[in-house]
This record gives structure tokens, C-alpha cells and sequence, in this order.
């Protein structure tokens, strides 16, 4: 019996180092979002919290340690990531406060109207069919003065692999992500708040091999609605080895932000708009704020 636990906990072990050893721009943008999390905290108004997409618990960690005294359930549409979730929480002694913590398979159309105080979402809403409208009802499902908190990669991202395509004349197969403008457009078609970041984001690789791998490792798809063979992707593999023999450097943009539900008496038409770039730690960090005045 002992030697079975110890098989199952080496096994869980294992997947977790797997995925986690895999989703360094996901551990990036859980960072990003934590830290604007530890600014917005004392805004949420009372009533549940939910991660959704919480995977191994790369951002559920920081919920888990900020939000100690709220209850809050982590979800993901897959039953095996929820069970690696949970088991990667009970390894660690739990926070103090009373707050309950749950788990449960779920995905955006599971969630009720009005509910939400948070939502919280690192890495995900970019899989979804189309994602103005998930905005749209995830807002739908937050309580006055809600947050709508969110992570994902932008559209600007793996301009190393475009390149390499390019000059190749091989098929780019990476998914559509999407534009900063594109979560812009969609707060602004609301009567909400909302802030916005972007920033670049550089992983290294021993060779783009281990890139892809690590795509897939960490659950992304690279060949949505596009034609991809194996002799395409293993022509895209030789042609950046070739000119990067030392190993490779890819670049994601993170974007990362929340929304605002409103609160009662706040009508539509009083909001301020401001868009910066700023220079921090030798980057360029874009920011778009609407705020009420």
C-alpha cells in the first residue's frame, strides 16, 4: 500500500514538472497578474471567486496566498488538470483563513449570471472560439463592481517563428492570438472599466525542438484551421537550427489586465481613456486605461 501512494505521488510529481518545466511564459504571466491582483485586492466586493482554466495551479498559487480569507474555487474544462490542481495545493500547507477552497471541471458557459465577485482566468481565454464574446459573458457574470482578471498571450508573439517561415518560404501554423486592440475594443463597447498591459517576454530554448515541445507539453496548439504537415514543421525546425546553432530565443507578448463591472449609479458616458508606453527593466510596456472621471 505505502509503495502504491509513493507510485502515485511520483507519478503527479512528475506531470507537474512536466507541465510546469514547460509553461515558463505562463509562469511569467501568472507573475504579471499577481502583481496587479495585489493592487486591485481590496476593490472585490464581497461574494465567490473563480479561477478559470487553472491547470496545474501556476496562478491559483497566487490566488491561494492573496486571497486567503475568500472562498474561491479553481476550475479547468479538464478533469485531470482539476485532480493536479488540487493535489499540488494539498502538498503544501494550507493558508491561513477561513476561506474554503473548492474544485470543480468547468468551463465559461458553466457559470451562473450576476455571481461573481472575480473571475480570474492565466492563460486560457486565447483557446476560446471567439473570445469578444466570452468577454462579454464572463462580465455578464460578475456582481456590481466585479472583476473580470486575465492573462493570455498576444498576437505579437513568436515573431522568430514568422521569421524563419518567411525567409523559408515555409507555413507559419501558429494560432490566431489576440490583439491588445482587440480587448480595447471590447471594454470600451461596455460600460466598464478596465487596464491593460502588454509587454515582450523572451524564453530561451536549446534548439526549436524543445520550443515546440514545450508547446505542446504545455497544452498549446499550434495549427488551428491551418495546413500543417510534418515535412513543414521539420523544414520550420532545420531552418531556424541552422541559423540559430547555439539555441534560440522566443518572444511572447503578454497581456494581461482586468475589467470592472459597474457599480450602481455609475452611468455610461463619464469615462477618461489614456494610452502610454513606458520603459521599465529595458522593455517597452504598453498601458491602456479607461477610468471614470
Amino acid at each position: 500500500m505505502i509503495g502504491a501512494s509513493a507510485k502515485v505521488v511520483n507519478n503527479f510529481s512528475r506531470a507537474v514538472e512536466t507541465y510546469d518545466g514547460s509553461a515558463r511564459a505562463q509562469q511569467a504571466a501568472a507573475g504579471e497578474l499577481a502583481s496587479l491582483l495585489a493592487t486591485v485586492k481590496d476593490e472585490i466586493p464581497p461574494g465567490p471567486i473563480i479561477e478559470l482554466g487553472c491547470g496545474t495551479g501556476i496562478f491559483s498559487a497566487h490566488l491561494d496566498n492573496q486571497l486567503e480569507t475568500r472562498d474561491i474555487t479553481f476550475s479547468d474544462a479538464s478533469e485531470p488538470m482539476v485532480e493536479l490542481c488540487k493535489r499540488k495545493r494539498l502538498l503544501k500547507s494550507p493558508p491561513p483563513g477561513p476561506g474554503l477552497r473548492n474544485f470543480a471541471v468547468a468551463t465559461p458557459g458553466d457559470l451562473l449570471p450576476r455571481s461573481y465577485s472575480l473571475i480570474a482566468s492565466s492563460f486560457m481565454l486565447q483557446w476560446l472560439p471567439d473570445l469578444s464574446k466570452a468577454l462579454h459573458c464572463l462580465l455578464d457574470c460578475l456582481v456590481p463592481g466585479g472583476m473580470l482578471l486575465f492573462s493570455m498571450p498576444g498576437r505579437e508573439s513568436f515573431p522568430e517563428w514568422r521569421d524563419v517561415c518567411a525567409r523559408g518560404g515555409l507555413i507559419y501554423t501558429g494560432n490566431r492570438l489576440p490583439d491588445i486592440l482587440d480587448l480595447v475594443d471590447t471594454g470600451s463597447s461596455r460600460d466598464c472599466q478596465f487596464r491593460v498591459f502588454s509587454r515582450p517576454h523572451g524564453v530561451e530554448y536549446r534548439d526549436s525542438a524543445e520550443f515546440f515541445r514545450s508547446l505542446r507539453l504545455s497544452g498549446s496548439r499550434t495549427a488551428t484551421g491551418r495546413t500543417s504537415t510534418l515535412a513543414n514543421l521539420r523544414g520550420i525546425i532545420k531552418s531556424w537550427n541552422q541559423s540559430s546553432p547555439n539555441g534560440i530565443e522566443v518572444t511572447y507578448q503578454l497581456l494581461w489586465g482586468y475589467m470592472r463591472s459597474p457599480l450602481p449609479g455609475e452611468g455610461s458616458g463619464d469615462y477618461g481613456a489614456e494610452t502610454r508606453i513606458t520603459r521599465l527593466g529595458g522593455e517597452n510596456r504598453l498601458f491602456c486605461d479607461r477610468h471614470r472621471y
